[in-house]
């Protein structure tokens, strides 16, 4: 199994942050175009398409919204 471990500063507001990891078309459009998922719900499956043959399904196992 392949383990990828990614640390970023963002500088934008909570909300903007929020939807842009939790809304499919807000993902694909920072990371990966090729994105599948479901409302972002612990227990979701999240599945990428990335070139070559990593295409990884990553699991939502906990979600919470951080105050600004």
């Amino acid at each position: 199994m392949r383990t990828i471990h990614h640390v970023i500063d963002i500088d934008t507001e909570p909300a903007t942050l929020w939807s842009a990891i939790t809304e499919r078309d807000r993902l694909a459009a920072w990371w990966s175009t090729g994105v599948e998922t479901g409302p972002a719900a612990v227990g979701e499956l999240v599945h990428w398409t990335f070139a070559g043959d990593f295409h990884p399904t990553m699991k939502i196992t906990a979600l919470e919204r951080l105050s600004s």
